[in-house]
């Protein structure tokens, strides 16, 4: 038996001793990033979410009555929608512009910069900006919605207005061989 007793020496501790405290040395090495996952998260930069904000939108263009037609009077309706989570400031800033695709010589639709004056309540709420009683000459135009200030990806909401011509009525001559003569039709006996 003492010719096995080295041997079993070697063995206990290659088998046993050996693995143990190598575990041991690498739990030691680890400890590092161990005690840096245990930080408190102020120290450790974190990326912030955006708080909601407000974000107005341009929800429709309507043009009444439709079809347009030269001369008559017709209004175009804008309506404006905040689906933000909090309301608007008030005195938000919008630029008009219009172009003349065809028809013209000039644009008939409203133009310059306009103010929503009151604050516009978050989630969905609408606010309508009115411009009655336009007219002008028949021809397609594009009506273009910028907010202020522009900020950069900003594109403007576009819409294109036709006014279609007046009719026009002519009067028809009565022939002269007619057996009513120009009196037009008369109560019939």
């Amino acid at each position: 038996m003492l010719r096995y007793r080295p041997f079993l020496l070697t063995f206990f501790l290659s088998v046993l001793i050996v693995p143990f405290f190598s575990s041991l040395v690498i739990a030691e090495q680890n400890k590092p990033e161990a005690a840096q996952q245990n930080k408190p998260a102020s120290t450790v930069p974190q990326a912030t979410t955006p708080l909601p904000a407000s974000h107005l939108v341009v929800q429709t263009i309507l043009v009444e009555p439709s079809p347009t037609r030269a001369t008559i009077p017709f209004d175009v309706t804008i309506q404006f929608a905040n689906m933000g989570n909090k309301p608007t400031s008030p005195g938000q800033q919008y630029s008009l512009s219009c172009k003349v695709i065809s028809g013209g010589p000039n644009c008939p639709l409203p133009t310059g910069v306009k103010t929503i004056s009151a604050s516009v309540d978050p989630n969905g709420a609408m606010h309508f900006a009115k411009f009655a009683g336009i007219t002008g000459p028949a021809g397609t135009y594009e009506l273009a919605i910028t907010f202020l200030p522009v900020k950069p990806g900003d594109t403007p909401r576009t819409s294109q207005v036709t006014i279609i011509p007046k009719p026009d009525i002519q009067k028809v001559p009565l022939k002269k061989d007619n057996p009513l003569g120009n009196r037009g039709v008369g109560p019939i006996f």
